[in-house]
């Protein structure tokens, strides 16, 4: 029973990872893509809550 459960586990963490399918992501550098870029600037409250 408790192997099931590992393997299940194991089975639900892999299918949350899709866009990240191995480690450091697609390219294996740890970057995010380039067309995700950050704020040149941030306001005074800061970034908005997600």
């Amino acid at each position: 029973m408790a192997a099931l459960l590992l393997c299940w586990a194991a089975l639900a963490a892999a299918a949350t990872a899709g866009d990240w399918p191995q480690i450091l992501g697609p390219t294996r550098d740890g970057l995010a893509a380039a067309d995700e870029k950050l704020a040149a600037s941030w306001p005074g409250a800061g970034p908005r809550a997600a």
